[in-house]
C-alpha cells in the first residue's frame, strides 16, 4: 500500500500491481 504512493505517477506499474494483487 506504501508503495502505491511510489507508483502513483506511473499507471502503468499500477495497473500492473493490481493484477498481481488480484491474483
Amino acid at each position: 500500500m506504501e508503495m502505491n504512493t511510489i507508483y502513483q505517477g506511473n499507471p502503468a506499474i499500477k495497473i500492473r500491481k493490481r493484477v498481481i494483487k488480484d491474483t
